[in-house]
């Protein structure tokens, strides 16, 4: 090449080097190395006195710092960083670079804090098509993009990361007005106005902005759609989507596309930087790397790899989780374009703050396995969109439909989180095929990191952790949630999904100390969530969850329901401030625990579905006391007067087992549960609501819908028995009560009687209710309802009202 140096410095001394990078790359193995800190297209700067050619292989040693000094022509196959690798920010700078490694000496600066990338330039580090990964060479599959160990500093020019619409934006619009004025827009930038489209999570439209003019912007093109809230006052999103420092794959083909991963890092600092066309792991395909048939960490099975997890736009891998040490942070930047998982914190302690994901398949911002730490706080996730649109499938809607290879977060998921140590506070995920947030707080499976069932929370990074002397790890569903505060979804599949959030399913309940216990409680402060498909607030497995603040909103989709809470969600349960409006149905209540709705508007078609309760048949410990006090019911513009029902009670179609939610092979013994539902509310006076069926002539369980498998004198006991007659004989009935003689119907009700009768007392079945208590882990695996009948069978005792005046932490 004509660009040579007459005196090229020598080989530096390699004392400090690492022995090798993830072994794919040595000092030893490098064509060029360079020699002194200097310019990269400086020949000088290179021990051959030459600049790195097409394809070779780059080292930095220790001790010497190279600059990008402009757009680089040439593309090189593997860059090792030792020592640092900085880029000029005050000028264009490109690198062209297949894979890029770090040691943990090894920096990598793309603009600092002090002096970021100057607006007036633009800095791209840009991995180059090399087609699939030679597997041969490479099995782990970790080339193709950044792996890096050591300090990496990136600051693009600050701008804001979305604005808020003041006024409506409709088709034909050509100007967009927000409330405050955007900082650093510039004409040619790219934005994305959030769609809001019930049931379109694609309804987003992206504009480049031609002029900006304080709190308004000029696009170049009018709007195809109209991008409207359901009501005035709730907000409508636009983010920003250009950055000046730019991480890029040329291809994109998902198999030979990049991916930037951080690791074992947190001395990590990326500001306002875009990652664009990155990662390969596709989350329409499951992964294929590592199956658990017995869903333990220990007995795991190595797949073919043909799918791998863990190759992300920006992905922090197994960084530490000490909540004590300087977190990694991220902020200001976007990730556009990635078929998995957008920003990811595994078993690392990060704060995502003020970032922006945008068509991003399977999951937007995530927590991998349970124990990290950290916060995301002031994010926004626009169309997270599985094209296949699992949740409206019944065969893919279940979101571990995966486990057997510990895959998750595939649906099209805002934000996923693995465990509640994570603080999240006024982010915005909207347009997501699958759930604007989850929570999937079971620790998970995974190869080598020293758990041998799945990954579990250390007890001394937990607060209350000196209420556990006698554990060093929990289950991560005994984490408290850190924060969920002022976050907003809409135009989603379902708003908030939680599973397992304290969850005393499992019985390992026993593990904790009464005093820690009592601390194990989690609040979800002033929610947001509108516009969403199927449901608002879905909650499987979960106790002890209080929301104080939550409105949702819908378009009168009568088949979408504001809340669901049937499936083994109790214990307690506290529902303050809410407002629920435009659903089919408002609230389909808990079957369990002790439950309290205070305070709200309602205005649904239906506004609560009450059914019988039941318990979870591996932990029968707990009756139901529902108390719904000091709420509102409105009309709603979507539905008739004449349509519009307070309280649906589905105690007959859940005894002639005609209702889809219930249990059919537990309703004939469980409907002995103690029951109480009372209303202290806008036309209801302490009211308290009886099941048609607790009439003391109502039959509970006719002969002929006596399961198969139901025997001894339980059947003689209760087949074809009216509620007097059991009454009589055993002292229960239906509910623990009979209606009394001054029960009534209401227009408001239907299936269920009103009554000013509360009896304080209701007597509680042998061996399907015990005393409030928290029995050994398989203490029901093997018993035997019918035998403990013949045994014990009849009342064992009365349970009295619960005081709904104690709330969670008080």
């Amino acid at each position: 090449p004509a660009n040579t140096c007459a005196n090229p410095p020598p080989i530096p001394d390699r004392t400090h080097e690492s022995p090798g990078l993830m072994s794919l790359m040595s000092l030893e193995s490098a064509t060029a190395i360079a020699g002194q800190s200097g310019a990269w297209s400086d020949p000088c700067t290179w021990t051959a006195g030459i600049v790195p050619q097409d394809d070779a292989q780059v080292g930095i040693p220790h001790g010497i710092t190279v600059t990008v000094d402009g757009e680089l022509e040439g593309a090189v196959d593997m860059l090792g960083i030792w020592g640092t690798l900085r880029f000029d920010p005050t000028v264009d700078t490109r690198l062209q670079v297949g894979t890029v490694l770090s040691s943990m000496m090894g920096r990598l600066e793309i603009g600092t804090a002090e002096h970021p990338i100057h607006p007036e330039a633009k800095a791209e580090l840009l991995f180059i098509d090399q087609g699939p990964i030679d597997r041969a060479a490479d099995p782990a599959q970790i080339s193709h993009g950044a792996v890096l160990m050591g300090p990496v500093h990136i600051h693009g020019s600050a701008v804001s990361h979305r604005m808020v619409l003041a006024t409506p934006a409709t088709a034909g619009d050509r100007a967009l007005v927000f409330t405050t004025a955007p900082s650093g827009w510039r004409s040619g930038d790219r934005i994305v106005i959030a769609g809001t489209i019930p049931g379109d999570p694609e309804s987003d439209e992206v504009r480049t902005i031609r002029a900006v003019d304080g709190m308004s912007v000029t696009l170049d093109a009018p709007l195809d759609l109209d991008h409207t809230p359901l009501e005035p006052d709730l907000d409508v999103h636009v983010a920003h989507l250009s950055r000046n420092v730019v991480i890029q794959s040329e291809s994109d083909e998902l198999a030979h596309r990049a991916h930037v991963m951080f690791m074992h890092n947190l001395d990590v600092q990326v500001h306002h930087a875009r990652f664009h066309q990155l990662g390969r792991t596709d989350k329409r395909i499951q992964l294929d790397d590592w199956f658990f048939p017995d869903l333990l960490a220990d007995t795991a099975e190595q797949g073919r790899g043909d799918h791998i997890r863990g190759r992300y736009s920006v992905h922090f891998h197994r960084g530490g989780v000490d909540p004590t040490s300087i977190p990694a942070h991220v902020e200001g930047c976007v990730v556009e374009d990635d078929p998995g998982w957008a920003y990811v914190n595994h078993s690392s302690h990060v704060d995502f703050v003020n970032n922006v994901s945008y068509a991003i398949v399977g999951g937007a911002f995530q927590t991998e396995s349970g124990d990290e730490v950290g916060s995301f706080v002031g994010n926004i996730a626009v169309r997270t969109v599985n094209p296949d649109y699992p949740l409206r499938d019944p065969d893919t809607a279940p979101v571990d439909i995966r486990e057997n290879t510990q895959d998750f977060a595939f649906q099209g998921d805002g934000f996923w989180l693995h465990g509640g140590d994570v603080a999240l506070r006024d982010n915005v995920a909207t347009g997501s095929s699958g759930h604007g947030f989850i929570f999937w707080t079971e620790g998970l499976r995974e190869v080598d990191v020293g758990f041998d069932d799945q990954t579990r929370f250390l007890v001394k990074h937990i607060d209350n952790g000196h209420l556990l002397p006698h554990l060093e790890t929990i289950q991560s569903w005994w984490v408290p949630i850190r924060a969920f505060e002022n976050n907003t979804t809409y135009t989603s599949t379902k708003g908030l999904m939680m599973f397992y959030v304290h969850a005393t399913l499992f019985e390992d309940i026993t593990e904790l100390t009464p005093e820690y216990y009592e601390t194990v409680h989690s609040t979800f402060s002033n929610t947001t969530i509108w516009g969403v498909e199927q449901a608002g607030v879905d909650m499987m497995n979960s106790e002890r969850v209080r929301f104080d603040g939550l409105r949702m909103v819908n378009d009168g989709n009568r088949e979408s329901v504001g809340i669901v809470t049937d499936m083994t969600s109790g214990d307690r349960l506290v529902w303050d401030r809410v407002h629920v409006s435009g659903f089919g149905t408002g609230m389909i209540v808990p079957t369990q625990g002790d439950i309290t709705i205070s305070g709200g508007t309602w205005a649904n078609e239906t506004d609560f579905l009450i059914a019988p309760a039941e318990v979870e048949p591996s932990r029968p410990f707990d009756n139901r006391d529902l108390r719904i006090e000091d709420i509102i019911f409105a009309d709603s513009p979507h539905f008739s007067s004449a349509d519009i029902l307070h309280f649906l009670l589905v105690g007959d179609d859940v005894l002639e087992q005609s209702w889809d939610r219930s249990n059919e092979e537990e309703i004939h013994r469980q409907f002995l549960i103690p029951d109480r539902v009372v209303v202290d509310a806008d036309g209801f006076d302490e009211q308290r609501l009886y099941f048609t069926a607790q009439a003391p002539d109502a039959v509970p369980v006719p002969a002929q819908r006596m399961p198969a498998q139901a025997e001894g004198t339980f059947v003689d006991d209760v087949a074809d028995r009216t509620n007097a007659d059991l009454q009589d004989d055993l002292g229960l009935s239906f509910g623990g009560a009979l209606a009394p003689d001054n029960a009534r119907e209401s227009a408001w009700v239907l299936g269920g009687l009103v009554s000013p009768t509360n009896p304080t007392e209701a007597a509680y079945p042998a061996c399907m209710y015990i005393e409030e208590n928290h029995p050994p882990a398989n203490t029901f695996d093997d018993f035997d309802f019918y035998a403990c009948w013949d045994a014990e069978g009849g009342m064992a005792g009365v349970v009295t009202a619960f005081d709904h005046t104690h709330r969670l932490g008080e």
